[in-house]
């Protein structure tokens, strides 16, 4: 019976397992009770047996996927601008403490780095009709011996990174396009050497210079560094946004705002090695207040902005510290702009004052003195401040920021300065090839003043030549404009106070006057003047203006549009009281007197 068993059993296995073969023959598995979710009750399903997954595979970094030319080491090769040469550091220490010396120093021994960086070197031609250089051909990139030197370095990869000292050429859209043309070019020269196996195009830190030079190298060069290499198909190092928060504080520490220092290069070494191993780049983060005040004024530029003791010594400096929570800065002593400054961009309102907790530190010598402009990147309250233009017509400008000049400015004029600060609600305009996205205003922005002497306000951009670009205050964007106090004094020729600026307006504009003085014509919508390339982009004025007027001294006349230099089509009302229906002239849709 027992051998019966047996055989009934062995039968019974081997029809299973020729069952289970065909099933495998027909390319399907057969199902057991937990895979289909059925049992018979006569036993517990049991645990499935899954395969250990296999480990994500990664892919090589940059120099992992290479092998070098010489079969020794790869060679890797900086061309570039003073930036690559490592200006900001003493000369006879440029090699080690510039940015491509540190690179070499994180990758040791088993890559040679070579630094071809030029001073005062450009991309364009020396010839070319937008090159502003042309006086110094032997600066152009080609016609310099670290060009000569970079050919014969026999690299495996190249690095470009040049553009900043072409900035002050981009005049116009053309000569922006005549830069990246003459990027692409040497990327593609590059790439055509027999021991290059990668060109890179690398874009340019933030600096914050003159104006020319912050409105291109804050997004508008890099879009043209980008545009070159899309085109010829090179990859993009973008080290602007790698760096940009660190230098959006730190370059405020350099001597000319351009050049970095050795830590400063440090931090770009560290950028290009975390590309080129394919490591995490994590940017250092520069300090922030604890407590929200920061000090400033006086000192040796040692100072922490802790207390009054040791205060910060630029403006620069203590916006820097309240970027991330905001707060306020303490003017306890005397502070110079003496640079045109480019405040850090910040992510929270800041107050500026010289009162704080009772004490009033302009009555003990704190001023805010203007020799250059001063450019707002957030939103501000300058208020109960003695702010001193130690220069002609030194320039605020809001950058479509919501700042507010409040109660208890006073403003004053240094021995022989005869004209007040002027204040802008937009953009102080300094190139034509700026981009006329990167000058407008997008969305919503408040404008107020409340106290101060002003040669006067425009509540748009400025330009300093006819011929730069416009912008626009977008169609669905909107301008507040609030005049509570404070007195204008310029009364003659084209500078006078504005609702709108010398850009074109398709959007909305509310200017509410219930304060002020105003020495010489208001005008409603500004004028946006002529235009070297009004074929290309035309001056337009298609939004609406809306004027309420309930105080305020009008020495002159409240004008609807300044002149006739744009197309306007726009509408413009006003409301005002009946005492200054004589003052009211122009092309107004309504005038509601009351």
């Amino acid at each position: 019976m027992k051998n019966l068993r047996r055989k009934i059993s062995f039968v019974l296995a081997l029809a299973l397992l020729v069952s289970a073969a065909s099933l495998t023959a027909c390319g399907k598995t057969p199902q057991t009770p937990e895979t289909t979710g059925e049992t018979d009750g006569s036993a517990p399903p049991t645990e499935k047996e899954t395969e250990a997954p296999a480990p994500p595979e990664t892919e090589p970094s940059v120099l992992e996927s290479m092998t070098p030319s010489d079969g020794k080491k790869l060679r890797i090769a900086f061309i570039g601008d003073s930036i690559t040469q490592g200006t900001g550091t003493p000369a006879e220490r440029q090699d080690k403490e510039g940015y491509p010396g540190q690179l070499q120093a994180l990758l040791g021994d088993g890559y040679v780095v070579g630094n071809f960086g030029k001073g005062s070197s450009y991309a364009l031609a020396a010839d070319d009709p937008y090159n502003t250089k042309r006086d110094r051909p032997e600066l152009s990139y080609r016609n310099t011996k670290q060009y000569q030197e970079s050919l014969a370095f026999h690299a495996d990869i190249v690095v470009i990174l040049l553009g900043c000292n072409d900035i002050r050429s981009l005049s116009c859209r053309e000569a922006c396009e005549h830069l990246r043309a003459a990027l692409l070019s040497l990327a593609r020269e590059y790439a055509a050497l027999p021991t290059v196996q990668k060109v890179f195009i690398a874009t340019h830190i933030r600096t914050t210079n003159a104006e020319p030079i912050i409105e291109f190298s804050d997004g508008a060069v890099q879009k043209i560094q980008r545009a070159a290499a899309e085109e010829g198909g090179f990859e993009v190092i973008d080290l602007f946004e790698m760096t940009r928060e660190y230098f959006n504080v730190m370059m405020h520490y350099n001597a000319d705002r351009v050049h970095p220092n050795k830590e400063q290069y440090g931090e770009i070494a560290r950028a290009f090695y975390s590309f080129f191993t394919g490591t995490e780049f994590v940017p250092a983060v520069p300090a922030v207040s604890g407590t929200g005040v920061v000090w400033l004024g006086g000192g040796d530029g040692s100072g922490d902005g802790s207390s009054p003791q040791s205060p910060v010594d630029t403006l620069a400096k203590a916006v820097g510290l309240l970027r991330k929570s905001g707060g306020t800065v303490v003017l306890c002593g005397p502070c110079a702009v003496s640079y045109e400054t480019h405040l850090p961009e910040t992510e929270a309102p800041i107050t500026i004052t010289s009162l704080w907790e009772g004490t009033d530190y302009a009555q003990k010598g704190a001023k805010l003195s203007l020799s250059r402009h001063l450019n707002f990147y957030g939103d501000y309250t300058l208020e109960h401040l003695t702010i001193e233009a130690a220069a002609a017509n030194p320039i605020l400008s809001c950058r479509y920021h919501n700042v507010t000049f409040g109660e208890g400015i006073v403003c004053t004029l240094a021995p022989g300065v005869t004209t007040y600060p002027i204040l802008n609600a937009g953009f102080n305009v300094g190139l034509g090839g700026v981009p006329a996205e990167d000058v407008s205003l997008h969305g919503t922005c408040s404008f107020t003043v409340r106290s101060g002497t002003w040669a006067y306000f425009r509540g748009g951009n400025r330009r300093s030549d006819p011929a730069l670009r416009i912008g626009t205050t977008e169609r669905d964007a909107k301008l507040k404009i609030e005049i509570s106090g404070g007195t204008f004094v310029a009364s003659s020729g084209s500078n006078l106070c504005a609702g709108t600026g010398m850009n074109s307006f398709e959007g909305e504009c509310e200017i509410l006057i219930s304060g002020g003085v105003f020495a010489g014509n208001f005008c409603c919508v500004g004028r946006v003047g002529t235009n070297g390339t009004a074929d290309k982009d035309p001056a337009v004025v298609t939004g609406t203006v809306r004027v309420t007027v309930t105080g305020g001294e009008f020495r002159g006349s409240i004008v609807a549009v300044q002149d006739s230099s744009a197309a306007f089509s726009g509408r413009v009302e006003i409301r005002a009281p009946e005492a200054l229906k004589d003052k009211i002239r122009g092309n107004f849709a309504v005038i509601d007197l009351t």
